[in-house]
């Protein structure tokens, strides 16, 4: 049996238009006029994409420290600035005065067990100078008890410069009923 063949006059156009295809096909789309004029709009809006993220970056820095600062109870602030005041002065007998019974700071200087009392007192004198402070954390919750007389347990973390060495942290840990916060402990850390 015989196949029948496709004309000459059929099998040429058909060829040409293959041809024609490969042959577009063959070019680089990449080096087009669109192609180009996209790429450039793709860069730019990377660019401006980096840019807004930049700037959300910063504002939102910016937000977290002032919702710290603005998060903080005012007695709570006072207390702490009352505190590096007392320190920084270099008067033990107002630091005893802000702390709780038995209450206790503990550093590298003091040792692991830490001082109160009258060894806190005269580790006190030494005058160690924090500037530069800014708290960077706080929080506070209520102990359970009489709604009378509800109890605050509060921490307050301080990142400042101790004796001109950038990178000092404290912790005081505060106690009590609103107004009234005594320091159950203090931690500082180079």
């Amino acid at each position: 049996m015989m196949m029948p063949t496709a004309s000459r006059a059929t099998l040429v156009p058909v060829a040409l238009v293959v041809i024609a295809v490969v042959a577009g096909c063959a070019d680089d789309p990449t080096t087009s006029t669109a192609y180009e004029e996209l790429e450039q709009e793709l860069v730019a809006a990377e660019s401006s994409l980096l840019e807004a993220e930049k700037r959300l970056a910063n504002l939102s820095q910016e937000c977290d420290a002032t919702d710290v600062e603005a998060g903080v109870a005012a007695d709570m602030v006072q207390m702490q600035e009352a505190w590096l005041e007392a320190w920084s002065a270099g008067d033990g007998d107002a630091v005893l005065a802000m702390m709780a019974p038995g209450g206790r700071h503990y550093c590298p200087a003091s040792g692991p067990q830490g001082v109160s009392g009258s060894g806190l007192r005269a580790f006190v004198e030494h005058e160690y100078v924090m500037t530069d402070s800014k708290i960077v954390s706080a929080v506070c919750t209520q102990l359970p008890g009489d709604p009378a007389a509800v109890r605050n347990d509060c921490l307050v973390v301080t990142e400042g410069t101790l004796n001109g060495h950038p990178g000092y942290t404290t912790v005081l840990h505060l106690r009590g009923l609103e107004g009234s916060l005594r320091v159950i402990d203090h931690h500082a850390y180079p």
